[in-house]
């Protein structure tokens, strides 16, 4: 590993130490429009606390600022409908918009979510007060300028660039002496590989499935992995995955371990690309809404295995997330995490004769070339592993069933133009565009 890398690395684990537990919001409709004067009273009984310099936001925080901004905005509008828009305004500024319970002095936090909570917090506290007009009984803190994501994500494109040395060095393990053996070895065989034409063509594409209940978090702070949310809709263990980790990218477990939870890899998979009049066929149990990636985007920060890492890693070498010892040192192409660069090298195992997904094919030997294996076959999917950090300005379509996307969720999906379909279950599971009506708070 390279000294630069290593001294980065360092620098986020120093920072990581003192992350505080992330808080995992439940799913809740953003748009809970009562009336004024008890969004008003859920507001102030919810800044009852005194002022604290370590304060982050937690769902409950936000919930009750999106229900007075509702109420706020629907007095304004009946006001005006009803002809007593400067009455109104009027008694909006007299509002008694508490800020006592936000400290002058915030302490400063690099956890994973917590200043950008805290931003999304604060910056609706302003849009209620210049709604209302209403007086400021102390100015808003000021959170300063972070370069925390962009540390984060040049750790992801480091660890990924060790990734493709180490796939350079167990490649030989796959029977070609080299990548341009492997590469004359494919065109000679090009017409018969359906997958490599579609990748080329741009009809695989890089994606992710996610619950319903993600999109408030998803809307705020982006995706995250178990390390930070505790939850998993597959193995759910984070020693164990520290230890599939570091074993794939080459790396002491020892070292990787203490890094800071948002370089390690969001879990996504290789989908076929939703268009328009498509069957849509949910073939993961990780999420009902579907997120599809900008290749652009996630190109030098990406990974891949052909079947599922953790599944992968068991049969004779034990199910290496179980054990107790550290990562060992991968020695075998089927072993390590593969650079997104050379994605073209699963196409041989990718099986595309479905309309709707995509299936691993079984065999060892494919196209005339026998593959040797030291991990067990997993027909599941392809895996990909996203590192350093990913949010909605890296989405390009948004696929969705029920519900309907709304609050700052959809404003968000608006902001970064993000293609949206919908499909019926019920109804053939057609992929029809979907237009939002004007967002609300």
């Amino acid at each position: 590993m390279s000294t630069a890398l290593i001294s980065l690395l360092a620098m986020l684990t120093e920072t990581s130490a003192t992350q505080a537990k992330p808080y995992v919001a439940p799913y809740v409709h953003e748009c809970l429009v009562g009336s004024l004067t008890s969004a008003l009273d859920a507001y102030r009984l919810n800044t009852e606390t005194l002022p604290d310099p370590n304060w982050v936001p937690k769902w409950k925080d936000i919930e009750t600022l999106d229900r007075l901004i509702s109420a706020v905005q629907a007095e304004l509008l009946a006001a005006k409908k009803g002809g007593h828009l400067a009455d109104t305004q009027a008694m909006l500024r007299g509002l008694d918009i508490k800020l006592e319970h936000l400290a002058a002095g915030l302490s400063p936090v690099d956890a994973p979510t917590a200043r950008e909570l805290r931003r999304k917090y604060l910056a609706k506290v302003e849009y209620v007060l210049r709604l209302t007009g209403a007086p400021r009984s102390r100015e808003l803190p000021r959170l300063g300028s972070s370069d925390r994501k962009a540390r984060i994500l040049e750790a992801g494109k480091s660890l990924v660039k060790q990734a493709e040395e180490q796939w350079k060095d167990v490649f030989p393990t796959t029977g070609f002496e080299s990548h341009e053996a492997f590469r004359t070895h494919l065109q000679n065989y090009g017409s018969e590989v359906e997958a490599l034409r579609e990748l080329r063509e741009g009809r695989l594409v890089p994606a992710m499935y996610r619950p319903v209940q993600g999109r408030w978090w998803i809307s705020k702070v982006g995706f995250h992995n178990q390390h930070v949310t505790g939850s998993s809709g597959g193995f759910l263990g984070s020693a164990g995955r520290n230890r599939v980790e570091a074993t794939r990218i080459g790396m002491d477990g020892a070292l990787y371990s203490p890094l800071d939870s948002e370089i390690k890899p969001v879990y996504g998979a290789l989908q076929r690309k939703p268009v328009a009049g498509m069957h849509f066929r949910k073939e993961l149990h990780y999420g009902e809404d579907f997120y599809v990636f900008k290749e652009s985007r996630i190109r030098d920060r990406t990974t891949y295995t052909i079947g599922d890492s953790l599944n992968t890693l068991s049969g004779p070498l034990g199910k290496v997330y179980n054990q107790s010892e550290g990562a060992f040192k991968p020695h075998h192409w089927d072993q390590v995490f593969i650079p997104w660069k050379e994605i073209e090298f699963s196409t041989p195992f990718l099986d595309v004769s479905s309309s709707s997904h995509i299936e691993i094919r079984s065999s060892e030997e494919l196209l005339g070339h026998k593959y040797s294996r030291a991990c067990r076959p997993d027909r599941s999917y392809l895996e990909l592993q996203f590192w350093g950090g990913l949010g909605l300005a890296d989405v390009e379509t948004f696929v969705f069933s029920e519900p309907a996307p709304a609050g700052d969720f959809l404003r968000e999906l608006k902001r970064h133009r993000i293609e949206i379909l919908r499909y019926d279950p019920n109804y053939g599971s057609i992929l029809h565009p979907w237009t939002p009506q004007e967002a609300r708070p």
